[in-house]
Parts: C-alpha cells; sequence; structure tokens
C-alpha cells in the first residue's frame, strides 16, 4: 500500500487492494479518538464490486480479521501497531481466539488478507510519500477487466481513419 508493494514488486493487484482498503478522506474521522468501529474494511467494496476482481476484494474485507490473526498467532506483533491500530483493533473485536486464527488461516484469500495487512503496517511510516491518485486510476483501468457490455460495444464502434 502507499508505494510499499510497488517497491517491492508485488502483484498489481496488492496495489488494487491497497488503495481501495484505505479509502482516506472518505472513510471520516478515526484513529484513537474513534468509539466504535468505522468498518472501513467494507466502505469501498459496494463501489468496486464488479469492476474488481475476488481477488482484490476479499483481502480488502478480510485485512482487519487479518490483523486480529496475527496479534494472536505472531508473537510480538501487537507491539509493532501504532496506537491507533491497537485502539482500533480493540474495537474490531480484539486479537481472535486461537480457534476463531485457525478459522480466519482456512478461509479462501486469509494469506493475501495477511500479505495486505502487512503492507498496511510498512505503509505507516511519517513522511512516506504515497503515489498521487491518478498512479491508481491508472493501474485500475490497467487491471480491471472490462464489462462484456462495453467490450461489445468498442468492437462494434468505427474507428477513426
Amino acid at each position: 500500500m502507499r508505494a510499499v508493494g510497488r517497491k517491492v514488486g508485488r502483484d498489481p493487484r496488492d496495489g488494487r487492494s491497497g488503495f481501495a482498503a484505505r479509502p482516506g478522506p472518505f472513510a471520516g474521522a478515526g484513529g484513537d479518538t474513534a468509539e466504535q468501529d468505522d468498518l472501513h474494511q467494507y466502505m469501498a467494496i459496494p463501489f468496486l464490486r464488479g469492476l474488481l476482481p475476488g481477488a482484490v476484494l476479499e483481502p480488502i474485507r478480510l485485512h482487519v480479521d487479518a490483523k486480529r490473526y496475527l496479534c494472536t498467532m505472531e508473537p510480538g506483533y501487537w507491539e509493532t501497531l501504532s496506537p491507533a491500530s491497537q485502539h482500533s483493533l480493540v474495537l474490531q473485536g480484539g486479537p481472535f481466539t486461537p480457534k476463531e486464527a485457525m478459522q480466519f488461516a482456512a478461509q479462501p484469500f486469509a494469506q493475501e488478507a495477511i500479505r495486505l495487512r502487512r503492507y498496511d503496517d510498512h505503509a505507516k511510516v511519517p513522511g512516506l510519500v504515497t503515489p498521487p491518485l491518478g498512479y491508481y486510476m491508472a493501474l485500475v483501468q490497467r487491471l480491471a477487466p472490462v464489462p462484456a457490455a462495453i467490450a461489445a460495444a468498442a468492437e462494434l464502434a468505427p474507428v477513426a481513419a
């Protein structure tokens, strides 16, 4: 996310997930002053469903659960979280029980969600430059499937000489 996945040469779908998982100024207030979970992992999905495949949308939906999983399964992970992320984790239900962690890990796209979570963690660096919105829009345009109706219309459209 925020250029981290791009710098490590990961699948471009990870960048799309990272962008969509952080709706930024559209998400409203939150952080360490929120009093309830903002459910940000669900905010972008209704707008992106139909444009992006499940391989992009499911890690977005699961990235909060990935944080809960890592707090249970990875000793010391909690301590690496920012105060705001620790606070939001409490609002999101806290660390999973071992049984919940095993159930999470068995889901499709759980590993991708964990990778997205790590991008999120590594991107929280003061002063880290975020590419402009146009970078992400171009990425989505290159990689999003074109709806069949639009593709069919494009094939029938006359080509300018």
